[in-house]
């Protein structure tokens, strides 16, 4: 690997033993291709999590653990790609998400969608106006930081990122969860309604 990009798409299959028109089958650019990596590895993520006996039991906080921990399992295998596609990354709107996590993004959004429903249905998580629906969006922000992290982790075992996974999400979760600043709220609001 020379952790540069081939210069075309012709060379790149010429070094396959194919031609440009194969590639051209299934992708228009090399950006096609890195969506379609990143999208593979979010389907295969929440295809192993998803598969375990015990996943159906789980609190949606351990939903999001399991798809954090199974997700730096997936990537370790690609990990010279991740830190390139990371290190040479164009962000896309508002500067957040990098280009080629679009579908990736994609993925992960609607497993994201399902256990806030999860957890509002079971007051996991509890519903306030204005924010509930960008509580999806939060946990968006958690991956892109955990994945940030693995990345400059130099611990032998990346235990480093076990324990951000772990604290990260614990804070996400009780944040998303009953408060005392909600209680507090649910109070002022009982003392008002009550004049």
């Amino acid at each position: 690997m020379t952790n540069k990009p081939p210069k075309s798409i012709a060379d790149f299959m010429k070094d396959l033993g194919s031609d440009e028109a194969e590639f051209k089958k299934y992708y228009k650019s090399f950006s096609d291709l890195d969506k379609e990596i990143w999208k593979d590895i979010a389907k295969s993520t929440l295809k192993r999590v998803k598969s375990e006996e015990v996943y159906a039991d789980y609190a949606v906080r351990e939903k999001m653990l399991s798809f954090l921990y199974t997700l730096i399992e997936e990537l370790k295998g690609y990990k010279a790609f991740v830190k390139y596609q990371f290190k040479n990354q164009k962000n896309g709107r508002f500067g957040l998400t990098p280009v080629f996590l679009d579908d990736f993004k994609e993925e992960f959004m609607a497993f994201s969608h399902e256990i806030v429903n999860e957890g509002l249905d079971t007051t996991e998580i509890i519903n306030r106006p204005f924010i509930s629906d960008k509580y999806a969006d939060a946990l968006w922000l958690e991956v892109l930081f955990i994945i940030s992290f693995w990345l400059r982790d130099s611990s032998a075992e990346v235990e480093q990122t076990d324990a951000a996974i772990e604290k990260s999400s614990n804070l996400a979760f009780d944040l998303l969860g009953q408060t005392p600043l909600d209680s507090a709220f649910d109070f002022v609001k009982f003392l008002i309604q009550r004049k």
